[in-house]
């Protein structure tokens, strides 16, 4: 999770916006995810009711290692291309059909993405347990609620400011270029 205030990346452009996203959400949950997956593999399920919690804890950890996978080798790569492109002058409606960027297939990857995780996330807040109850779960399923929280609360900042900022600048910056697609 991100120590820097959100309002702290107002001021950034795309350029120091794509670095402060790698550093201060892609690299952390990374780890979030590693200290999740830890306790996990520990078997949370230690009860049958944790077991599904924990599975699906499984299944959200993964998905959202590839999520940040995708943003690291291609969605970084895009926006830096975008860039590059935008500070070259470069013109799309001019360039002889050798521009194929995909721009709108990129958007449609950020989007899906916050729509996928967004909606398991709310499927396991569902499943959770709550941990004042009168039975006693594990040292590991515990651990495992908190850092899904963590994550929860990290990657919820992490589209916040993507959704705020990161994709507006993208337009503007696909809007510079004259990309259609």
């Amino acid at each position: 999770m991100s120590r820097t205030s959100i309002i702290q990346y107002q001021g950034l452009d795309l350029k120091d916006l794509i670095i402060a996203l790698e550093k201060d959400y892609y690299s952390v949950l990374e780890e979030l995810c590693k200290k999740a997956s830890s306790f996990s593999l520990k078997r949370a399920a230690d009860y049958h009711v944790t077991e599904i919690y924990t599975n699906l804890s499984i299944v959200i950890i993964e998905q959202i290692k590839n999520i940040i996978e995708e943003r690291k080798k291609v969605i970084v790569p895009y926006m830096n291309e975008l860039l590059e492109k935008s500070s070259s002058g470069h013109d799309c409606q001019n360039c002889s059909g050798g521009c194929k960027v995909n721009h709108s297939f990129h958007l449609k990857q950020l989007e899906d993405s916050h729509y996928n995780v967004r909606e398991m996330l709310h499927r396991l807040q569902k499943l959770a347990i709550p941990l004042y109850s009168e039975e006693q779960y594990s040292n590991a399923y515990r651990s495992l609620r908190n850092e899904m929280l963590l994550i929860d609360t990290t990657i919820s900042e992490m589209f916040f400011v993507e959704e705020s900022l990161l994709i507006p600048k993208m337009f503007d910056a696909k809007t510079k270029i004259n990309a259609s697609a």
